[in-house]
């Protein structure tokens, strides 16, 4: 089983949204990110604000072009006017989402068995602390993202920086 974990900050509202899917479902790629990213965003039904992201430096996940189209097919989509996507410093890269993952740990381990999706799903909405998580089960709604950049009209290229890291001198 995958869990997407999303800790909204917001003016008034906080809380965990937990996007969960199961191996026969879905990998862990930014795929199936991305398709958690898009279920949130379309039943928040929040337009036309800034969106400022957190997360980790996973770049088969978060760092990287299929990433970069997905906000950009949110701003096309008036979802969001400006998106910021932040990552924390290495080390110290503590998110509000990790507490509500500790939660979830702590929770199943007080638990003998867990046999379905189910019964995890059940712990993780009874592990919340005050707040009232909301759960997605995205099996029907995975998407397909690869067809973005050309959507959108965007390319993939190697900066300078990029090929002069790469690149040796003779000497």
């Amino acid at each position: 089983m995958y869990n997407m974990g999303i800790h909204l900050v917001t003016k008034g509202q906080e809380g965990p949204y937990f996007n969960v899917w199961t191996e026969d479902e879905g990998g862990r790629g930014v795929k199936e990110v991305a398709s958690a990213l898009m279920a949130f965003v379309q039943s928040s039904q929040r337009t036309g604000g800034t969106l400022i992201a957190w997360s980790d430096s996973c770049s088969g996940q978060n760092k990287n072009f299929l990433m970069i189209c997905l906000w950009q097919y949110h701003i096309a989509k008036n979802f969001f006017r400006c998106i910021h996507h932040k990552f924390p410093e290495p080390g110290h890269s503590f998110l509000d989402s990790d507490r509500d993952f500790g939660r979830i740990e702590a929770a199943v381990r007080r638990h003998e068995n867990v046999y379905t999706l189910d019964n995890y799903c059940d712990i993780m909405i009874k592990s919340a602390n005050k707040s009232r998580p909301v759960l997605t089960r995205m099996g029907d709604k995975m998407s397909d993202i690869s067809s973005l950049p050309a959507m959108l009209g965007l390319k993939k290229r190697m900066s300078m920086w990029m090929v002069k890291e790469f690149s040796f001198e003779t000497w």
